[in-house]
């Protein structure tokens, strides 16, 4: 007897996701509506914990820089995306790239290296995330350094007092650390 075989309409969208990002459960041109698939985990109370501790807007006087920290596919991407769907529609915040292009704007390829936070119509980033502080801005650049780049978003967070999620590996801030550790003009400074 041949077994009858269940057509699973769910299964096969899951298998239609790709790697390269389209369709992606985490991509950023998803980060406005829910994915295809989500699994609530303990990262989900962090994540609305987030959404307000980041925000000015909620009585905090002090801007508030969060790291995750992680290997590829341990869900980092996913929680921003959670953190953007939180801002957005729970808070009425504007999610924009570097350049002050909509999240809502972005092609399913293009993948911002840091978003900024606007509360309510505020013309002024109150915080930025940066997806994945491993790769680095500008990939044609010479001399590229994925630490480099953490370094100033740090110090333009530092500057602009403003709040700070950065998804990264161990790696790049064990580089930066390294890197400027040494250095009395910088390991002085707060």
């Amino acid at each position: 007897m041949e077994p009858t075989s269940v057509k699973n309409d769910f299964l096969l969208n899951l298998l239609d996701l790709q790697q390269d990002g389209k369709y992606a459960i985490s991509a950023p041109s998803n980060w406005i509506n829910p994915p295809l698939l989500e699994v609530t985990t303990d990262v989900d109370d962090i994540v609305f914990k987030l959404g307000n501790t980041i925000l000015r807007g909620e009585n905090n006087g002090t801007a508030q820089w969060f790291f995750f920290i992680g290997s590829p596919g341990n869900g980092k991407s996913a929680a921003i995306g959670k953190l953007c769907r939180v801002l957005n529609s729970g808070k009425g915040c504007q999610l924009f790239d570097e350049g002050g292009s909509s999240i809502n704007s972005l092609n399913s390829k293009s993948i911002p290296y840091a978003i900024d936070v606007h509360e309510g119509s505020n013309r002024f980033a109150s915080a930025k995330i940066v997806q994945d502080a491993s790769v680095v801005r500008n990939p044609f650049a010479r001399n590229v350094d994925p630490s480099k780049d953490l370094l100033n978003t740090l110090e333009e967070a530092w500057r602009k007092g403003i709040s700070l999620v950065v998804c990264t590996n161990r790696g790049v801030i064990e580089k930066a650390h390294r890197d400027n550790h040494t250095k009395p003009e910088i390991n002085r400074q707060p």
